[in-house]
């Protein structure tokens, strides 16, 4: 018993600890209104209708992006976002950038769809 005690206690603390730092993550939850492909950073720009906030989240699902369960097109969202998401779109002679609210899944635990 006291082995399993101890096996259990290092196993959490290991899983406790390897989580990335979630100080700057914001959570979300809400229903996916669109989606608009960033060409030029190949990336996508999810819209979602955040219940939390009322208005409309526009996060970034690219590099970086934790994704848990579902796909990036499912219908109901839930999870984190930071900051450090990047939507460029290809303008004629150059790429330019989109304003947005952040990284989909960018922290932890990251994002599922369903």
């Amino acid at each position: 018993m006291k082995k399993f005690l101890a096996t259990f206690i290092i196993t959490s603390l290991l899983a406790l600890f390897s989580f990335p730092n979630v100080s700057n993550a914001s959570y979300f939850g809400g229903r996916l209104s669109g989606v608009f492909y960033c060409n030029c950073s190949n990336s996508l720009m999810l819209f979602i209708q955040d219940y939390k906030s009322g208005g409309m989240l526009r996060l970034i699902y690219g590099p970086g992006s934790n994704l848990l369960v579902g796909s990036p097109y499912g219908l109901y969202q839930l999870g984190s976002y930071s900051g450090g998401g990047q939507c460029y779109i290809y303008t004629g002679t150059n790429c330019t950038g989109l304003p947005n609210d952040g990284l989909i899944g960018g922290g932890s635990p990251g994002f599922g769809t369903s």
